[in-house]
């Protein structure tokens, strides 16, 4: 019966489920990086980043589930970040959003604990806390950006970004962005600031964007400059 169910459908309602789909939007993206750099943490290991970007066309809500994959110093290391964003719609000379961020880090450990999970027969630490943000930005000659992020953990991460398009054409986009971060942490008052600086070759090709990045960071305690190198895939 449910074959003569389905072959029976009307027009209209193929066509309904039709423009049902087109209410959502997703992008594909896989990332990789020669050195994991989170804020004003280094990793120090190589890591595989995908992340899928989904909208609801029309109502300026987003999500995007990202993870993070690498080999660490005791074994494997994953974390993940989920998001919801909603981005202002009616803002005509800012871009404006809000969102809220849940993150999980599973590390490994050799001794089982309370907080102690199994992944793939692994024993790991699993971690978690989450964030409020606020993102505005300003589009000119050099395009600005400002977001400030809230944990759980009475922390609080504020970032001025800079970026520019150093050359454009139909298919190849050279751009430069550089920022700094500043961490307060609410328990002990202490105040860590990061500097960062990209060089990124993007290039499109139909539904596919792969882009190469250059960059280097100043971080805390650290004398120099961090080098940093990856690639960038988005899928449309």
């Amino acid at each position: 019966m449910l074959p003569l169910l389905c072959s029976g459908q009307s027009a209209d309602s193929q066509n309904s489920s039709t423009d049902s789909l087109k209410l959502f939007s997703s992008e594909i993206n896989l990332d990789g990086t020669s050195k994991y750099i989170w804020r004003d943490f280094a990793f120090g290991y190589t890591a595989f980043q995908p992340n899928i970007d989904m909208a609801l066309n029309g109502t300026g809500f987003s999500l995007n589930f990202w993870q993070s994959i690498g080999q660490g110093e005791t074994g494997l290391d994953l974390q993940t970040a989920s998001t919801i964003k909603y981005t202002c719609r009616s803002c005509e000379k800012v871009q404006a959003s809000v969102g809220f961020i849940y993150y999980l880090t599973y590390e490994p450990q050799f001794q089982l604990t309370p907080d102690t999970i199994s992944i793939t027969g692994l024993r790991h630490l699993l971690a978690r806390f989450q964030e409020v943000f606020f993102t505005v930005g300003f589009s000119s000659i050099v395009n600005t950006e400002l977001v400030f992020f809230y944990s759980n953990e009475r922390e609080l991460y504020g970032t001025i970004s800079l970026s520019k398009s150093l050359y454009e054409s139909e298919r190849v986009v050279l751009s430069t962005t550089g920022n700094i971060g500043y961490r307060i942490n609410g328990s002990n008052n202490t105040i860590v600031r990061d500097i960062r600086g990209e060089l990124e070759l993007r290039m499109t090709y139909s539904h596919v964007e792969p882009a190469i990045f250059l960059s280097g960071t100043h971080l805390p305690g650290r004398s120099g400059i961090l080098p940093q190198f990856g690639i960038r895939i988005n899928l449309k």
